[in-house]
């Protein structure tokens, strides 16, 4: 349960197979954060989904989304995650960030997950788009998926809580999976 003394967190995400839903929700039960799936306006599933959502991130084209349900400037923290598509943000997400680039705090966190490559890319452009730093950032390979991958998560919670308490990026705190 949260204590007078930690954050409101949001997590945002989209997830076009499952794996990033799967990390956002282990993560919201870890610090008791609301969940916020972002929601695009044409069905991402099947061949053509796929194909869809691969020229998008390429091209880095925003997807239409339906409007947030949360206000990202209601949070003293906001994580967002994505999945990674040809080695780039996934559109989804490039829309949500570029809609609410202006209402996120500055306490961010950002976590991906990918096939084999292009985390760190997708990464990049997320705090590219809000132009702001991420207080900590995970990639989650497959592989990672794999094995003891909720030691990452754990990680990952306490570099973004050490970057909120200390009002930066804590040294050293960064952490990408075992593959990435």
């Amino acid at each position: 349960m949260p204590t007078a003394e930690s954050p409101k967190v949001l997590i945002a995400y989209f997830s076009r197979t499952g794996h990033t839903e799967t990390v956002a929700r282990h993560l919201a039960d870890a610090c008791h954060a609301d969940l916020e799936a972002i929601e695009p306006v044409r069905d991402r599933r099947g061949a053509f989904g796929y194909l869809l959502s691969g020229y998008e991130a390429t091209f880095e084209r925003d997807a239409r989304i339906r409007p947030p349900r949360r206000m990202p400037s209601d949070y003293d923290l906001v994580l967002v995650g994505t999945p990674t598509w040809n080695a780039a943000l996934s559109s989804p997400v490039r829309a949500y960030l570029t809609r609410c680039a202006s209402s996120l705090p500055a306490a961010l966190g950002f976590f991906a997950t990918c096939g084999g490559r292009g985390g760190q890319r997708a990464l990049e452009q997320m705090q590219q788009i809000v132009g702001k730093p991420a207080l900590a950032a995970l990639v989650l390979s497959e592989r990672d998926m794999r094995g003891r991958w909720s030691v990452y998560l754990a990680e990952f919670w306490e570099s973004v809580l050490c970057g909120w308490e200390s009002g930066g990026p804590c040294a050293g705190k960064t952490r990408k999976g075992a593959s990435g």
